[in-house]
């Protein structure tokens, strides 16, 4: 399956953001990946199956600079990195950022 991402504008103006969204109940999971990891790892994969299979809400992105995502590794640092997961997180799960559970996952860099 080669789905193409969606894609959020960061929320400094410099890049955007690949992401893809499995809509679901709550709460919601958001995977946040390791350094030079990517959306399409097997990590990730392996929970949006687990949460297609339950019917629960999920996000994968990539963080500037890596995978589909725009710019280069060496553009960014990593406070622009956790603005990507605070952006992701505003965008795709509004509702559970303010008023009910959510499910952050990381994965080194992520965690």
């Amino acid at each position: 399956r080669n789905e193409k991402p969606s894609w959020l504008p960061s929320s400094d103006g410099s890049g955007q953001i690949a992401y893809r969204y499995l809509e679901g109940s709550s709460p919601g999971v958001l995977v946040c990946n390791g350094f030079q990891s990517t959306m399409s790892g097997t990590k990730a994969l392996a929970l949006e199956q687990h949460c297609r299979e339950r019917g629960v809400s999920f996000c994968r992105f990539d963080y500037r600079g890596h995978g589909s995502s725009t710019g280069e590794v060496v553009q960014y640092t990593v406070s622009d990195w956790f603005r990507d997961a605070s952006d992701m997180l505003e965008h795709v799960f509004p509702a559970e950022n303010n008023n009910d559970r959510l499910i952050l996952v990381g994965s080194s860099m992520g965690a």
